[in-house]
Order: structure tokens, then sequence, then C-alpha cells
């Protein structure tokens, strides 16, 4: 038996992990764009809501 197929297969779920943490990323980084514009814009509970948001994905980010 080899273990190619395995091997394979994880370098395949480590390529997944690595998309899936630049996305996040980018997502991360658009949230927080919107928030200083919300800011700008004097929109409180969208700051608000753009905080919870944030906090979401960093918590996320330390269960995975």
């Amino acid at each position: 038996m080899t273990r190619r197929p395995t091997v394979q297969l994880g370098q395949l779920r480590i390529a997944q992990l690595q998309n899936q943490t630049s996305e996040l990323v980018g997502l991360h980084d658009t949230i927080i764009a919107a928030k200083a514009q919300a800011d700008r814009l004097k929109m409180p509970f969208v700051v608000y809501l753009l905080d919870l948001a944030i906090a979401a994905l960093k918590q996320d980010r330390t269960v995975r």
C-alpha cells in the first residue's frame, strides 16, 4: 500500500484551510473599512454591529 493518496488529501486540506484563512482576512479588512466609514458618517449602531462581526471573526479564528 502506498501513502500517496493520504498525503495528497492532506495537502489538499492544507490548501483549503489557507484559502479559508485568506478569505477571513479579506473579510476582516472589509469590515474594518466599513466600520471606519460608518464612524465617519456618525452611525454608532452600525459601528456597534460591525464590532460584533469583528469579535465573531476573532472568536472563529481561535476555535479553528
